[in-house]
């Protein structure tokens, strides 16, 4: 999970294809769309993180 990022910084922006690579679920919050979009993020959500975080970790 990568939280207020452009996603785009070297070599931080390799730990999300490294983790798409072996499998782990990949998502992106951020307040705006990641431009050029980073192919290795499966999800991405737009929006204030104190907002979202508590409604992805919810425990089923």
């Amino acid at each position: 999970m990568a939280i207020g990022t452009s996603g785009t910084v070297f070599p931080t922006a390799n730990f999300v294809r490294s983790a798409n690579y072996v499998g782990a679920r990949t998502v992106l919050i951020n307040l705006e769309p990641m431009t050029p979009k980073n192919p290795y993020f499966e999800e991405e959500y737009l929006g204030r993180a104190e907002e979202l975080i508590p409604s992805l970790c919810t425990i089923k």
